[in-house]
């Protein structure tokens, strides 16, 4: 059995439907990237299914103030 394992704030879209490369490791370099330059992650839910719905919708929160 297959299981998917990471953080999932950091884990690409196609990691979830198994249709991935290693250009999935951009994804998560560019997650940390926004995270270092805007201090929170990019998809924030309260817990890591509300997280993964996010980042499967692709729906970014950006902060009102910018």
């Amino acid at each position: 059995m297959n299981s998917i394992v990471g953080t999932a704030w950091y884990i690409a879209p196609e990691v979830y439907s198994k249709t991935y490369t290693e250009l999935c490791d951009i994804w998560s370099a560019g997650v940390m990237l926004y995270i270092m330059l805007s201090g929170y992650p990019p998809f924030f839910g309260e817990s890591s299914l509300e997280i993964k719905a996010k980042v499967i919708a692709g729906k970014l929160e950006f902060d009102g103030k910018y």
